[in-house]
């Protein structure tokens, strides 16, 4: 009681208790409870007494309509890997395939005739050099071998 013979109301004993000496509140929680109130069951807070959160917010789904939700997204998304699948499946038969043409390119290269093929296999670039430029920095190109190592082989 105090000192006048009144209860306190709830209000007055919940403002004592979440207060420091300095009557600053205790936490932010406390201090949002004594500017805004205690929120009431069924009532979105700072808009009164009107409104509830259906009329803010809109309706909440039910089990059996959050279900039929899960369901579908699960649907999609299998649909989505096996469409990949596919995808993955097709690239690496394209990829098999392009391996058996460079197979086939190669095999085809080695079985050229020598006379024409060592020509354009081995290039000499001593153009980009200038004139004085050493013997031994001539460079096959392809191979990285100089011009004399390239006679060597025959």
């Amino acid at each position: 009681m105090t000192s006048g013979g009144l209860v306190p109301s709830r209000a007055e004993i919940f403002r004592i208790t979440h207060t420091k000496k300095n009557h600053q509140p205790v936490d932010l929680k406390s201090a949002e409870v004594m500017i805004l109130g205690e929120d009431r069951h069924g009532y979105v807070r700072t808009f009164g007494l009107g409104p509830s959160p259906f009329d803010i917010f809109g309706p909440q789904p039910t089990r059996m309509e959050y279900k039929r939700i899960a369901k579908q997204s699960i649907r999609s998304s299998d649909e989505r890997v096996h469409a990949m699948e596919e995808r993955m499946l097709g690239m690496q038969k394209t990829i098999e395939e392009m391996a058996m043409q460079m197979r086939s390119m190669r095999m085809a290269m080695e079985n050229m005739p020598s006379g024409r093929s060592d020509a354009t296999r081995h290039v000499d670039c001593t153009y980009a050099f200038p004139p004085n430029f050493s013997q031994a920095a001539r460079v096959d190109l392809l191979n990285f071998k100089t011009p004399e190592e390239v006679v060597a082989q025959g």
